[in-house]
């Protein structure tokens, strides 16, 4: 009759380990790989290659306005880095689809696949204090988000556009 034991606590019984699958029924990780004869047999994987292990999925949505770094396939159970760039005149928001965190980079759990987009805004911030949006400086007007005049005319880059003025000619 069939052997039901599982003395290594793999879920597999002696018969399944000695006759089915080739694998030691005394060593729950028969390939040493790190995960469990039972877990590779439900994963699909193979119990005797350690080069073919339980794995899971970052998949990105692409982005607008911006770059992502991280999609593929990664171990199960090990972590995950995914970071956002974004493009000039824009900022990293959040994240969104299966994780809504806002962490970047982004360190992820690999226990189930994730699906994931990078969310960017535009630069609403004004570090020269002229009247005008990071965004719109780098990408609408062209001039220098530091420097509040960038023409050196003696008017502010917000105030030359506010006046339909070049903000880039003196």
């Amino acid at each position: 009759t069939e052997d039901p034991s599982d003395p290594d606590g793999d879920g597999l019984s002696n018969y399944e380990e000695l006759v089915e699958l080739n694998t030691d029924p005394n060593d729950p990780d028969s390939d040493d790989d790190g995960y469990n004869d039972g877990l590779e047999i439900s994963e699909k994987t193979d119990p005797n290659l350690a080069t073919i292990y339980p794995t899971r999925a970052v998949t990105i949505t692409t982005p607008v306005n911006g770059s992502v770094a991280g999609a593929g396939s990664y171990p199960l159970s090990s972590t995950a880095e995914i970071s956002a760039t974004p493009f000039i005149g824009y900022v990293f928001s959040e994240w969104a689809g299966e994780i809504t965190r806002s962490d970047n980079p982004l360190q992820i759990k690999m226990d189930n696949n994730i699906n994931a987009v990078a969310i960017f805004a535009k630069d609403q911030r004004d570090f020269d204090s002229d009247g005008l949006s990071n965004h719109d400086e780098l990408v609408v007007h062209n001039t220098d988000p530091n420097k509040a005049d960038s023409d050196d005319d003696g008017f502010t880059d917000g105030l030359e556009v506010s006046e339909d003025s070049d903000p880039n000619e003196s």
